[in-house]
């Protein structure tokens, strides 16, 4: 089962993916950037944050094959997984991986909101990140990354209840 989270709704409703700004200048242009499907073309909305929890990773054994080469294993789960569930309107998506077993968090961006969500800001937002996960507080830990990302989309926080109602869950031991 799927949770919706409302902090998630919050990123998408209140923030402008750089499609939308180069759809409403030069059609042409955000094709080129974006890659958007006109088939799957999602009405409104900005960036698109998405969470899994899973118990641990399995990995196929091409993807095994792949983290010889020098990737690492729950880099290639979280692309190969974030592919699979093609979320955003034009890679505009990031999907956040946490595998409790495996104590393995990753972030897997596409190319249009990775110009927002760098690989240097992903890391350090992940590496604060374990502070919570390391003491068994998942929740709090995957609510400061959707924060963190929240912040530097430019979503502005529209209710505190809302966007932390997930803290009524109990955590995973």
């Amino acid at each position: 089962m799927v949770e919706k989270l409302k902090a998630l709704e919050n990123i998408r409703k209140n923030t402008k993916c750089v499609c939308d700004e180069l759809l409403q200048n030069d059609i042409n242009e955000m094709r080129s950037v974006c890659e958007e499907d006109e088939e799957r073309k999602l009405k409104g909305g900005g960036y698109t944050i998405s969470v899994v929890v899973l118990e641990k990773m399995e990995i196929s054994e091409e993807l095994r094959r792949k983290y010889r080469k020098g990737t690492s294993l729950p880099a290639i789960f979280a692309d190969a997984l974030k592919n699979r569930l093609n979320r955003g309107r034009c890679n505009d998506d990031a999907l956040i991986v946490l595998a409790i077993n495996d104590s393995s968090l990753q972030t897997s961006t596409g190319g249009v909101i990775s110009t927002k969500l760098t690989n240097e800001f992903v890391f350090n937002v992940s590496r604060n990140a374990q502070n919570f996960l390391i003491r068994g507080e998942f929740t709090k830990g995957l609510l400061y990354i959707i924060d963190e990302f929240a912040f530097r989309l430019g979503a502005k926080s529209t209710d505190w209840v809302d966007l932390y109602f997930w803290i009524f869950f109990p955590e995973v031991s």
